[in-house]
């Protein structure tokens, strides 16, 4: 195309026409200028320059309204009628539309290079190879447009160019749009919310509209082809902008380095990652179903697994190359049958778990590790524990608020301690107990740390309460205890912990009570007391009957009757979700209560150390209430599934609630002298 200087001198619609056709791919000239725009009329923003383009960067300010740049017939072009100017500037428009999508995908198609996935992010950068080839189409329909202008010996009507350009009426305000919304959210819209947003809008029922958008989602999911590939083939994330629905805790960005033989010390930070590895629900694209989803974290983690064994068989290798070829033979097509995936990777998943469950076995004395786990996490040494509380309450560092800077130390040497003091040393290198600020936003937890799992609820006692267990796993319990399962034991033993701790209190509390002389609250105090010990001695022993003592022989009885890696996760989450049933840790109202019930033994504590009974008889009042919201808890419907129902009514019985609990309890009222002398 020539472009013209101006059409001041040279009048007539002949020389108008090229400029028309300039202003069509978003070239300003002297007839066709680009004017500021501050009504919100435009669906781009930006600020002219000196080639007169359309720059991307917002002005924003609140009740000015929008402010932008459009071309416009020029106001010097005073020869033409007023609804010849309207349809030349309507037509005009395309041009400006196509400025602002044509900068958004040149931005993104510029930093990718032979279709790698390595930059920032390559969704958008999908987006603008889709829109390149929009463009390509409408330059096309320009240079057609030309040549008919070129060889016409007179074109005074703009109805033949409007007929031509139809098509693009529809699409380049849709297109503008999707680019507006693309470039406010730059940074926060993710793979799967891409694809969203080009699903969800183009269905407008326009031909034209649905057609690029199908499009420009076939350059998406091949992105999100080649993240599935990676991940089920090779077990590699690759991931540079984190919007793959799997997701590594701690690991960001691309892994790029090949997966091949390493010292031991790779192989199980490599088994480690991968079952840290979990799927964000809000990333799955509406292609991916949820059990798809999850076939492929698995096939990537049992790939890493199997990877992670120095003695990898050259067999599996084969198997490799052929579901491989076949995946990506399936990902090369057209038309995408996620049909036949879920198929391939579901397939692949159950012959993973068999080889990985195999490898296993073959490794070494599994079992022992986890029956040293289960013993140690369960509180099942109870000298341990024992002594373990005993130091903590005699040392003055439990006594007075945690401080950060030492108070994981301190835990852990009074664990190492009781642990020597015991002769317990034998786990010494893998278990020790630590401190974490969980009151503190930006404390960051470990991805084993109980809080991170939403659905248990750990009633608090003290400022101690960060307090936790933490176990180095060696090769490859990993496998057997997720960090999904870990979670789960830390809050149990947070619960036996806090609930021990509650009961030595208890037993101080009464020897101060011995000490003290008779007050008017005092038979009251001692009836709280019997009730409050009670109830919380019943419980404790509760869980070690119905959890702690059976826990060994189930885990070990899931390990022999599994014949694979997934049919054993199945049988120990199965489990896991059973023990957190029958100790009501995923109950928030009873896990209320019990955290109730700990204030009252500090309070108790309170005024037994002080000899004081201020506010003794509200606290008492209190207490009664929360007592009996306990005992309507346990009978109520909520907590009466199969197992749980059987484990309450259990429960109940050993809490005696048949009437001769509390009558032990009034006896006590008369009892008084000679219960504290």
């Amino acid at each position: 195309m020539t472009q013209y200087e101006g059409i001041d001198d040279v009048p007539g619609w002949n020389n108008l026409i090229p400029e028309l056709l300039l202003g069509l791919v978003g070239c300003g000239g002297g007839a066709f200028v680009w004017n500021r725009i501050e009504d919100g009329s435009f669906d781009t923003q930006g600020s002219q320059d000196k080639d007169d383009s359309v720059s991307t960067e917002h002005l924003n300010g609140e009740g000015c309204g929008r402010v932008t740049y459009r071309l416009e017939l020029s106001e010097n072009v005073d020869w033409v009628t007023s609804a010849e100017r309207e349809q030349l500037n309507r037509i005009v428009m395309l041009g400006s539309y196509y400025r602002v999508v044509s900068e958004y995908a040149h931005s993104h198609v510029d930093v990718l290079k032979d279709g790698a996935l390595r930059v920032s992010m390559p969704y958008h950068a999908a987006v603008g190879q889709g829109l390149m080839e929009v463009l390509d189409v409408y330059r096309d329909a320009v240079v057609k447009l030309e040549e008919c202008v070129v060889s016409a010996t007179c074109l005074r009507s703009m109805f033949p160019l409007e007929r031509a350009l139809s098509e693009f009426f529809e699409l380049f305000p849709f297109l503008a749009r999707q680019v507006h919304v693309l470039k406010d959210s730059e940074d926060a819209m993710i793979g799967a919310e891409v694809l969203h947003l080009f699903e969800q809008n183009a269905q407008t029922g326009i031909p034209i509209i649905e057609g690029c958008s199908e499009r420009i989602r076939w350059h998406c999911y091949q992105v999100l082809c080649k993240q599935i590939y990676s991940w089920a083939v090779y077990g590699r994330l690759l991931d540079p902008s984190n919007d793959f629905f799997i997701h590594i805790e701690g690991v960001k960005g691309p892994q790029y380095t090949h997966i091949g033989k390493r010292g031991m010390n790779q192989h199980i930070r490599l088994a480690q990652e991968s079952q840290s590895a979990n799927i964000l629900s809000s990333r799955i694209p509406g292609v991916v179903s949820l059990g798809l989803a999850r076939d492929i974290l698995y096939v990537g983690q049992y790939t890493r697994i199997l990877d992670s064994f120095q003695h990898a068989t050259q067999g599996s290798l084969s198997v490799e190359d052929t579901f491989g070829r076949r995946l990506w033979g399936a990902f090369s097509k057209d038309l995408i049958d996620w049909v036949y995936v879920k198929k391939l990777v579901y397939d692949r998943k159950v012959q993973l778990s068999e080889m990985v469950w195999n490898e296993m076995y073959a490794y070494g004395n599994i079992e022992g590790q986890i029956g040293s786990f289960v013993d140690l996490v369960l509180q099942n040494r109870g000298a341990l524990y024992a002594d373990l509380i005993e130091r903590m309450n005699e040392s003055t560092i439990y006594i007075e608020p945690p401080i950060p800077e030492r108070a994981s130390a301190c835990a852990s040497c009074s664990f190492q301690e009781a642990m020597f003091h015991v002769g317990d040393t034998g786990e010494l290198d893998n278990f020790s107990m630590v401190w974490y600020d969980v009151t503190n936003p930006s404390q960051l937890l470990p991805v084993w740390h109980p809080a991170y799992d939403d659905t248990i609820f750990v009633p608090s006692y003290d400022e101690w309460d960060g307090l936790c267990i933490e176990y180095t796993m060696q090769w490859p319990m990993h496998l057997v205890f997720p960090v999904k399962f870990t979670r789960r034991y830390g809050a149990l033993w947070q619960l036996m912990f806090r609930l021990s701790r509650a009961l030595y209190t208890m037993k101080t509390v009464r020897q101060e009570m011995r000490k003290s002389r008779v007050k008017s609250t005092g038979r009251k105090m001692v009836a709280m007391h019997h009730q409050l010990y009670h109830l919380l001695s019943t419980y404790a022993m509760f869980l070690q009957s119905e959890i702690v003592s059976h826990s060994s022989s189930r885990i070990h009885g899931i390990l022999s009757s599994s014949s694979s890696l997934i049919d054993a996760e199945l049988k120990h989450e199965e489990y896991l979700t059973d023990i957190i049933e029958v100790s009501c840790l995923d109950v928030k109202q009873v896990m209320g209560v019990l955290e109730a019930m700990f204030s009252f033994v500090k309070a108790l504590n309170t005024l037994s150390t002080s000899g004081s009974d201020q506010g003794f008889d509200d606290m008492y009042a209190s207490f009664l209430a929360k007592y009996n919201v306990f005992y309507q808890l346990l009978q109520s419907n909520q907590l009466q599934s199969k197992r749980r129902g059987e484990a309450i009514r259990r429960l109940l019985l050993k809490l005696n609630y048949n009437g001769f609990f509390d009558m032990n309890a009034q006896k006590q009222l008369t009892a008084h002298e000679l219960y504290i002398s």
